[in-house]
This record gives structure tokens, C-alpha cells and sequence, in this order.
């Protein structure tokens, strides 16, 4: 899966910079994807193996505001006392809480000693003792008598304001009764519902993309399966441990900065990467429906365009160019098999050395299927193999790969006669 694919990656990068083949180290290593949300998982296993990296273009998956939102959310459900994650959704969506309302509500809970998520719980809690003394006076427990002492201080909040606020108390009272019965994903799931984030999210310019980050989000938490708060805390310590203090990364890399003085390993989507060139490029997600994009598999002139920014990718690499793909959708081996990209078929044999997983078999068939469509193609069996021990029987096979040859050296010297390899 891609969780196999993005380890195999660091795994090769930490090896190219420890044997000297990069001498610019890992600011000469690059990894170019089609998709935003496939930085996730190279992150998180970069983290864990102390490499390096920046992204260019672009912010960090756990610095995105749908994950920043998402995460909110589910920090204030672990624990109502993060007064500065409730204060990110309290409002969020919109449900009529101004800033006003909020400075309100924060002076109320300093008075009287509270958190500000249970402040608005004692109100919900005055509000329903009112109801019920309204339909029987004789009925009220101590405790909402004891709340009722505060009356007054609750009048400081107008109509309109104690609507809002309790409003936002039975979406936080319904996420938190579920947290106790649910798993991280199925939390994520359920947020989204009772909110209606994604109603919010549909009114975004940008909400495919920040769509699939949230898709991607579930994803990650799919390795938490304990039910309950427990199981929710385990997943935010996670998180906490991937995304780690935002002091050390810079929220945003504009590509106007002198890339070559960075020296961190580049991450980037494809369009990101254009006029770029790194000594060694790692393109990974190479499947179809990622490159090309499912988006464009209906139309012809869409698949072109996406050719192209394959073409584009390839071209970044000035000496080593390895291609990856994941073999699974999910994290496990029963989820549904990727299809390798079409666009490999255009790629040479020759230039191929086969380097992990059971991909030979596949790209036989696709230099097969370049066969029938072209009338000749090189034989895979002429591509150098690296000698491995290959995958074991019964086992799951490494992420695909395969790793394009060096460039041939070129003598520009006065007289000096070079071929150039010709492609068909």
C-alpha cells in the first residue's frame, strides 16, 4: 500500500545520501506527486526516520485547514478543556457566534472559574432546568438549583446569543456521547455528519482537493481501531507526534525562494515541480486514477493533459528517476488492487531496472499490451533486474517500482561524435 511505497522511499533516499551517489545530499532528492493528499504518509514516515523534507507549493497535511478543523474538533471531544481548539470551532461552521458572543462567553467562564466549553455546558444546564420548572415547579434537583444561583450572571448573554451557544452545545454533546461508542474513523465519519462539515466544505473553491485530504485523514486513523475515548486519544497522540511543533516547519513555500540553499528533501505535486531538476526524483502514486488523474479518464484530451504533466514529472530527474505505485487502495491486502498508470507503457524497456515488489510479471504485460497497440516494443527481459531475494510465497508483495537508468555520460569535446538513444 502507500504506507509500503512511501517507506520504501526514505529507505532509498537515506541510502543514496548515506553511500555518497547524491552529493548534494538530500536537497538534491525530490519526491513529485500528482495529488495533494499523498503528502500525508510520505510525511509521517519521513518523520519517523529523521529525514528532512519541506514541501514546495504548498503546506504540510497536518497544517491544512480542513485537518486543522477535523482535528479540533476531535481534541475538543478528548478534551473540552482545549479552550484554544474550541475557540477554532466554535463557530465553525458558521452557526451565528460572533466574536462578541465568544469574549462573552470567556468572561462568563473566567468569573466563575470554568472552562469555556463548560460554561456553555451550565448554560444548556440553567436553560433546561427553567423548562422544567415551568412544568413543574416542584420538581428540581439540587443540582439545578445550585446552577440557578447563577441566573443572573447567565443574563449577560442575550437571546440570540444563549440560541447560538446552546445551539453548538447539542452538536458537542451528540460528538461526544458517540466518541464513546466509536472508533477514530468512525468519529471522523460521524463529525462530519452531525456538523454538516461537508456541506461547509462544498461552498470552497477548493473542495475536491480539500475533500480528498479529509479522505485521506480517515485513512490514517483506519490504524487506531480501539473504540472508545481511549482509542480516539491514541489517534491524536499520533498526530501529535507526526505533525510535531509548527515552529520547526514553515507553514507555507513559495517557489520564489532559492530552492538549491534548502537543504531539506523537496516534496511536490507535479505542477509545483515545473521547472525544477533535482539529481534524483522519486514519482510515486504511479496508478491510474492518481496519473493520470481519474478525473480525465472519460475524456481523451484530458488523458493527453495528463501525459504531459507525466512528462513533465519524468523530466525533473536529471540522473536517477525511481517510479512507484502502490498494489492496494487500502491498508489491506484484501482492499481493491491498483491498476498500474497507462503512461509506463511509453517508457523504453531498456531504461527500466526492475528494483522491488512482484512487478516484473506487470510490466511485462504492459510492455505486452505496448505490443499489440504499437506493433514492437523491447523486450522487458533485455532490462537489467536487480538480483534480490524476491517476494515469499504467501506474503505480501512490496509496493511496484522501477528505477530509470542514468543518463549516458556525453563528451562535448571539439570533434567528439555521441549517438542519442532513439524512442519509439
Amino acid at each position: 500500500d502507500d504506507m509500503e511505497e512511501a517507506i520504501y522511499v526514505a529507505k532509498e533516499a537515506k541510502a543514496l545520501v548515506k553511500s555518497g551517489q547524491v552529493e548534494g545530499g538530500f536537497q538534491e532528492i525530490a519526491v513529485i506527486y500528482r495529488t495533494n493528499q499523498q503528502s500525508r504518509v510520505l510525511e509521517e514516515v519521513f518523520v519517523r526516520n529523521g529525514i528532512p523534507y519541506t514541501i514546495l507549493g504548498g503546506m504540510r497535511f497536518y497544517e491544512r485547514k480542513e485537518i486543522k478543523d477535523i482535528l479540533a474538533y476531535l481534541r475538543v471531544i478528548a478534551n473540552p478543556n482545549d479552550s484554544a481548539s474550541l475557540a477554532r470551532i466554535i463557530n465553525l461552521p458558521p452557526r451565528g457566534i460572533g466574536s462578541k458572543t465568544i469574549e462573552t462567553v470567556v468572561e462568563y467562564a473566567a468569573k466563575n472559574g470554568i472552562s469555556t466549553f463548560h460554561a456553555i455546558e451550565r448554560l444548556d444546564s440553567i436553560e433546561s432546568s427553567r423548562e422544567s420548572d415551568e412544568e413543574n415547579e416542584s420538581k428540581r434537583s439540587a443540582k439545578a438549583a445550585q446552577n440557578l444561583v447563577l441566573s443572573a450572571d447567565e443574563e449577560v448573554f442575550t437571546s440570540r446569543q444563549k440560541k447560538s451557544l446552546l445551539q453548538f452545545w447539542k452538536v458537542m454533546k451528540t460528538l461526544c456521547d458517540a466518541a464513546k461508542l466509536c472508533k477514530p474513523e468512525e468519529m471522523i465519519e460521524t463529525l462530519i455528519e452531525v456538523t454538516e462539515y461537508d456541506v461547509y466544505l462544498q461552498k470552497d473553491e477548493k473542495y475536491d482537493d480539500r475533500w480528498a485530504n479529509i479522505q485521506e485523514l480517515k485513512k490514517a486513523s483506519q490504524r487506531t481501531d480501539v473504540i472508545g475515548l481511549e482509542g480516539l486519544h491514541s489517534f491524536l497522540e499520533d498526530v501529535a507526534l507526526v505533525a510535531g511543533d509548527e515552529e520547526e516547519f514553515q507553514e507555507e513555500i513559495k517557489l520564489d525562494i532559492d530552492v538549491k540553499k534548502d537543504p531539506r528533501m523537496k516534496l511536490m505535486t507535479v505542477h509545483a515541480s515545473k521547472g525544477l531538476e533535482f539529481e534524483v526524483v522519486f514519482l510515486v502514486g504511479m496508478t491510474d486514477g492518481c496519473l493520470p488523474h481519474s478525473r480525465s479518464l472519460s475524456s481523451k484530451d484530458d488523458i493527453e493533459e495528463e501525459r504531459r504533466l507525466a512528462y513533465v514529472a519524468i523530466t525533473r530527474a536529471k540522473e536517477i528517476l525511481h517510479i512507484t505505485w502502490p498494489m492496494w487502495k487500502g491498508m489491506f491486502q484484501n482492499s481493491d488492487p491498483l491498476e498500474p498508470s497507462r503512461f509506463l507503457k511509453d517508457i523504453p524497456a531498456s531504461s527500466v531496472l526492475v528494483t522491488s515488489g512482484d512487478q516484473e510479471g506487470t510490466l511485462k504485460r504492459i510492455y505486452k499490451e505496448r505490443q499489440d497497440e504499437k506493433g514492437g516494443y523491447s523486450d522487458l527481459s533485455n532490462a537489467a533486474k536487480r538480483p534480490g531475494k524476491g517476494t515469499p510465497t504467501g506474503s505480501r508483495p512490496s509496493p511496484a517500482s522501477t528505477t530509470m537508468a542514468r543518463r549516458p555520460k556525453v563528451d562535448f569535446s571539439q570533434g567528439a561524435r555521441n549517438r542519442g538513444r532513439r524512442f519509439s
